[in-house]
């Protein structure tokens, strides 16, 4: 969970330097290590659970888990557009021939096509600061998530080796298939 405290606001903070001209392996990479670091957080907390809390308490931790990394996307993902919004009628207030109704009920596309062609690079690079400004918050939150990560106490998720296990870890084979061996004889074929 460290790890992922770490990974997600420094890839989230890579890409708040996307732009207009971002070559296409940084558009690849930046979001893959983000992935990542967003991946090897997901199961952490789970983990971390199973470990730490009694058995009685598991499933009721599991399950307030589950239900926060569902829950807290679905609820970013509105505040981020509306910060986009907002971020992006800021950004392309000061092109000429574009209006709050005409930002708000067009989508990019159209709004770059809508303006005078001296003003395209312009519009594209509000467009691409509004999208910047909104990975802040992902930035901003990926950080605080390393208070989480440092107050979830440290245990071994390893188990103590079975009594008789030899180097590879295996437990009697030859005790066990002999058992199996006289368990699986009927009594019609013993001899």
């Amino acid at each position: 969970m460290l790890l992922c405290s770490i990974i997600v606001p420094v890839a989230a903070g890579l890409i708040t330097t996307f732009g207009v001209d971002t070559s296409l392996a940084l558009l690849i990479v930046y979001p893959a290590l983000l992935g990542l670091g967003y991946g090897l957080g997901i199961v952490g907390p789970q983990t971390a659970v199973q470990t730490t809390l009694s058995d009685t308490d598991v499933p009721i931790a599991i399950a307030i888990i589950l239900f926060a990394q569902s829950f807290g996307p679905a609820l970013m993902i509105t505040v981020t557009q509306t910060l986009f919004v907002s971020r992006l009628l800021q950004n392309l207030s000061f092109i000429p021939g574009l209006n709050r109704e005409a930002i708000a009920n067009n989508g990019l596309t159209e709004i770059v096509k809508s303006v005078a062609p001296s003003e395209t690079r312009r519009a594209l690079a509000a467009v691409s600061r509004s999208l910047s400004q909104s990975w802040y918050l992902a930035v901003a939150l990926g950080a605080a998530s390393i208070l989480g990560s440092l107050v979830v106490e440290w245990r071994s998720v390893k188990t103590e080796k079975e009594e008789g296990a030899d180097a590879d870890g295996a437990v009697g084979c030859e005790s066990a298939s002999q058992e199996g061996l006289t368990q699986n004889r009927s009594p019609s074929t013993a001899s």
